[in-house]
């Protein structure tokens, strides 16, 4: 081994000795670090106003919502919520619902199945708004309708282990209530992965990726699981109802 090797592994092991009380603080979900990265919770609803929730259709979320103007601030015009628009790839909006179907089952709560939704919302028509959300919520027999729009999905430039450009997500979502129309909760999950030592206090978004430079979808997969995380209620009980 020489010299130039030697210096190399010791930068590296004192770099790992730098690095670990960071790393086992964010695996273990430690003070500080547990909470969902790269998620924006409305300040202005609060849990205590949501009724009981068991059964939840999530409605494909709008993916030409971002503004024509890319990297500038814009407003959804869906939920109201402030973000930076982005490029957005077609059918990401119908990739995004999906993967809340399956988190929000996971989660305990009755979701209305994709052929319901599909049927309901050909029915009230395929432009997504607070209102057709409530009609189509009420058809489904649900007590909540999901919805959201994509603000960025940018796709990765590289590989795995490598990059020229990282993936960009970038979506807001909103619960409303069936019952009366209004906004229950709201959130967004926006986030450009960056490399584990460029942000050391988000290292649980790396490694809940499995330490490597993920695609869009994987990446967006961890936005819905973070969102719902946030929740604030989970399925009620069916007494509640």
């Amino acid at each position: 081994m020489n010299a130039t090797t030697r210096r190399f592994f010791g930068y590296f092991k004192i770099a790992i000795f730098a690095l670990a009380p960071w790393l086992l603080l964010s695996c273990a979900g430690g003070v500080g670090l547990n909470e969902p990265r790269g998620v924006t919770l409305s300040p202005t609803i609060g849990a205590p106003a949501i009724p009981p929730i068991q059964k939840i259709a999530v409605l494909d979320f709008c993916d030409t919502c971002a503004g024509t103007i890319l990297n500038q601030p814009h407003v959804c015009p869906l939920t109201g919520i402030h973000f930076i628009s982005g490029s957005v790839l077609a059918g990401s909006g119908e990739t995004i619902a999906d993967y809340f179907r399956r988190q929000l089952a996971q989660k305990g709560f009755t979701v209305a199945n994709d052929d319901e939704v599909l049927h309901a919302t050909e029915k009230y028509g395929k432009k997504v708004s607070v209102k057709s959300a409530v009609q189509i919520g009420k058809v489904l027999e649900a007590d909540a309708v999901l919805i959201g729009s994509v603000m960025r999905y940018e796709e990765r430039v590289g590989g795995k282990f490598s990059v020229d450009k990282p993936a960009s997500i970038g979506f807001s979502v909103a619960i409303v209530s069936v019952k009366n129309g209004a906004i229950l909760w709201k959130a967004k999950f926006e986030k450009t992965q960056k490399d584990l030592l460029s942000n050391l206090l988000d290292a649980r978004t790396f490694f809940k990726g499995g330490l490597v430079w993920q695609k869009a979808d994987q990446l967006s997969t961890i936005g819905v699981e973070n969102i719902v995380e946030a929740l604030p209620f989970g399925p009620a009980a069916q007494g509640d109802i």
